[in-house]
């Protein structure tokens, strides 16, 4: 994995979900994927 350009963030929530549960299933199930390091400079403005 490539050093982030950008610095990440939590934000936390009291009782934002109504079933933390469903939510935590359907992250766990979603796939994920980082963009070409070329697309994340160039959102930057560093290309």
């Amino acid at each position: 994995m490539n050093t982030l350009m950008y610095k990440r963030f939590l934000l936390v929530k009291d009782n934002f979900y109504t079933d933390p549960e469903k939510t935590y299933k359907a992250a766990l199930s979603a796939s994920y994927y980082e963009p070409a390091m070329s697309l994340v400079l160039q959102h930057c403005g560093l290309s």
